[in-house]
């Protein structure tokens, strides 16, 4: 899980996401289901256990973040865990 505002709230894919399109990234009270379960990979990438990438469209404060399916080892987005 990626947990957002101090613990309380968790990265979400929405209900009505669908594979093979893009959508915004909720946060949501975290509650476990695999909407809200990400798997980071070496090389940087982060996908969802559902399904999909977690990208930024552009990198600077205050972008939405979006997941979208396809390869996610070959996202344009890579991530830094620290």
């Amino acid at each position: 899980m990626i947990y957002a505002m101090g613990g309380q709230r968790c990265l979400e894919v929405p209900q009505d996401w669908q594979p093979f399109q893009s959508g915004a990234v909720d946060s949501a009270i975290c509650n476990g289901t695999t909407a809200q379960r990400w798997q980071w990979y070496i090389g940087g990438s982060i996908e969802n256990l559902g399904g999909g990438c977690l990208d930024a469209a552009i990198m600077a404060n205050g972008t939405q973040l979006v997941v979208y399916h396809a390869d996610c080892g070959t996202t344009p987005t890579t991530w830094q865990i620290k």
